[in-house]
């Protein structure tokens, strides 16, 4: 059987069982032993085990078959289940996810697995592998009054549901075995199979018998319409028949005589008959063709544009309803690309826990992790970037910030240190928060170590605001760790970290409480590839600011500017902001403000700062995809890209964290 075409599906279901574990062993090692949890690992083993037999991923299926009968020993009460043993599996998990890693090279390079294996049959004392029975053919093909296996009397008395299936693989399928094992990787989603017949083996060697047919019991808690529902999606399927085997304890059927029959009656209905072939409901899609595809409709929302302008000018009601019916539709593609592009957070804060359990190892310190909106989307290519700073920050958070237990139980703390991590949406942005309770970040312990390192003088120290304060702990070099440890303490990571969100047009956050916690607000953009900005004109200069940095537009009276010590402001709702003029931020000659009684200001968040940018004149919101920015451009650094309008002019995009230093 050709596998690598296979291969693919197999990285994707192994992955996934390898999350499942994970998060399986996460609940255990928090709440203990649960016979339920034992078994989901049990059969993700055996499914991971399977597939990687199939495939002739003989390292991947001795890892995992090993680690199948240990689970197998501990929910059969012949072994007990420990701190050990669950440390044992986390790296079990670890290491299989690394040869799946290998195996989507399409290499078969594994690592050596003799040590994992070890370590493994000495937790469980496992002896040498068991061979199962050859399981007898059946009597009477097709026919449902067949000897009942004594075997599974067991199952019956427990409660469980024992259903006889038989299934035809389609004549036309070019792989039946394959598409046989798809089938009993589905079944065993909603319980055990057993008696199967041919043998899981022969299945995976692709030996399935000219008859292409597949019989087997399958014991467990679902109901008959869940079975059905999986025969019912899958692929090149000729038949299935699926009966509820019930044993009757009448005079006319006894036990001893080993008879079942239907739960409906004696009387046998006929197989389903399903089409030879479903066509598919979904397909992949190379992450590069979404890019040009955004990209495609940019051009589109760029023709619109011109069209409206258009419209503007000449009067047709004809085209105007043409207009708005094309709106609508680039505004539906354009949703529905974005959506593809999305992801949720929880494929990056799923690691969270094993981080945290593993770090919290190392430092000697107790962590309450708790992880809320895993459901908010983001566009990957965020995601892609976000991964790192947000590590780091929760490593800041356990090794920085959490006390060890003696620490927090001297301070009337509880042992465990509680680490927050949460994520929620707003209009234009997602919020991203980590939070601990630990011993805080001192703004002025801050400002003595700049001043130590020479980052700053004490003049300015003593100007810093303690929000200021704080962030300086994000400069190159500066660290309040009292000791370097293997995971923090160099005064390396917090510069990167706000580097990163920079470049991801966001901004960082810090607040701190001594000896109360520390917590880090991540504000991003949910896409980086379509995005909103407000057009405004600086003579002949146009630029765009995105609506994520932007705060107010307002056309303010010079009457109510104010200064003091050379600096200009105005209130706003009682509240000072800052008047810089973006001619002289870019060295650029605007219009002469002498004799305006108007001025044109557009409000902006530089640095967590609100700062108002006098520019000649306020334009209007558009919605374009970003091009990048040429040299000599390019080299300035104050521009993230540039957007063409509907008039088909360049507008660019004004990256409003590059002048924070500036301002201050």
């Amino acid at each position: 059987m050709d596998v690598a075409k296979y291969r693919e599906l197999f990285v994707e279901e192994a992955s996934k069982n390898l999350q499942e574990m994970g998060d399986c062993l996460e609940r255990l090692s928090s709440s203990g032993g649960d016979g339920s949890e034992i078994d989901v690992l049990f059969r993700h083993a055996h499914s991971i085990k399977g597939m990687a037999s199939s495939m002739a991923y003989d390292s991947i299926s001795q890892v995992s078959h090993k680690t199948e009968d240990l689970m197998d020993k501990i929910r059969s009460g012949k072994r007990e289940f420990t701190t050990e043993i669950i440390q044992i599996l986390f790296e079990v998990v670890d290491f299989l996810q690394s040869m799946v890693d290998v195996a989507a090279s399409g290499e078969q390079d594994f690592p050596d697995v003799s040590s994992l294996t070890a370590k493994i049959l000495e937790a469980g004392k496992v002896e040498s592998e068991q061979v199962q029975a050859p399981i007898p053919p059946s009597g009477t093909k097709g026919n449902p009054e067949e000897p009942f296996p004594e075997s599974l009397q067991a199952f019956q008395d427990q409660g469980k549901k024992i259903f006889k299936i038989r299934l035809i693989i389609s004549k036309d399928s070019p792989v039946p075995a394959a598409r046989a094992f798809l089938v009993l990787l589905e079944l065993e989603k909603i319980g055990d199979i057993q008696k199967l017949n041919p043998s899981r083996q022969e299945i995976e060697n692709g030996e399935i018998g000219k008859e292409n047919e597949v019989a087997l019991f399958l014991v467990t808690d679902s109901e008959k319409a869940d079975a059905e529902k999986v025969f019912k999606s899958a692929v090149e399927l000729e038949s299935f028949e699926i009966v509820e085997v019930v044993i009757k304890t009448s005079e006319r059927l006894e036990k001893e005589k080993g008879i079942f029959v239907r739960e409906e009656g004696k009387k046998n209905t006929p197989a389903i008959t399903l089409p030879a072939y479903r066509k598919p409901t979904s397909v992949k899609v190379d992450t590069p063709d979404l890019d040009n595809m955004i990209d495609i409709i940019g051009e589109m929302m760029i023709q619109e544009s011109r069209l409206d302008e258009f419209l503007h000018r000449h009067e047709s009601p004809e085209l105007k309803s043409c207009h708005v019916e094309l709106l609508r539709s680039i505004k539906g593609i354009q949703r529905h690309v974005m959506k593809f592009r999305t992801m949720p957070l929880s494929s990056l804060v799923d690691m969270l826990p094993r981080v945290a359990r593993e770090l919290q190892r190392s430092a000697g310190k107790e962590v309450e992790l708790s992880i809320e909106g895993k459901d908010v989307k983001l566009d990957r290519a965020v995601l892609e970037e976000l991964g790192d700073p947000l590590l780091h920050l929760v490593r800041n958070s356990i090794d920085h910030g959490l006390e060890t237990p003696e620490e927090r139980q001297k301070l009337g703390k509880e042992p465990a240190g509680k680490l927050c991590v949460s994520a929620w949406q707003g209009k234009e942005l997602i919020y991203i928060r980590i939070e601990d309770d630990g011993r805080g970040i001192d703004a002025q312990k801050a400002k003595e170590k700049a001043i130590e390192k020479g980052l700053l003088s004490r003049e300015k120290a003593d100007k810093l605001s303690e929000e200021e304060a704080l962030d300086l702990i994000c400069m190159p070099g500066l660290s309040t760790a009292k000791e370097v440890t293997s995971i923090s303490g160099r005064g390396v990571g917090m510069d990167v970290v706000k580097t990163a969100i920079k470049n991801l047009g966001g901004n960082l956050l810090i607040q701190s409480t001594p000896g109360e916690g520390t917590r880090f607000t991540l504000k991003i953009p949910m896409s980086l590839a379509i995005v909103k900005t407000f057009l405004v004109r600086l003579g002949e200069l146009l630029i765009a600011i995105p609506l994520t940095k932007l705060l107010f537009v307002a056309e303010v009276p010079t009457s109510e500017f104010k200064e003091e010590e050379g600096n200009r402001f105005f209130l706003r709702k009682e509240e000072r902001i800052s008047l810089v003029s973006l001619g002289s931020l870019l060295q650029f000659s605007a219009s002469s403000p002498n004799g305006k009684e108007l001025e044109s200001i557009i409000g902006v968040d530089m640095a967590n700062k609100k700062v108002g940018l006098v520019v000649d004149s306020l334009l209007n919101s558009v919605e374009a995809v970003i091009k990048p920015v040429g040299t000599p451009l390019a080299n300035l650094g104050y521009y993230s890209g540039v957007i063409v309008t509907g008039k088909g002019e360049m507008a660019l995009v004004l990256d409003v964290e590059k002048f924070a230093e500036k301002v201050k």
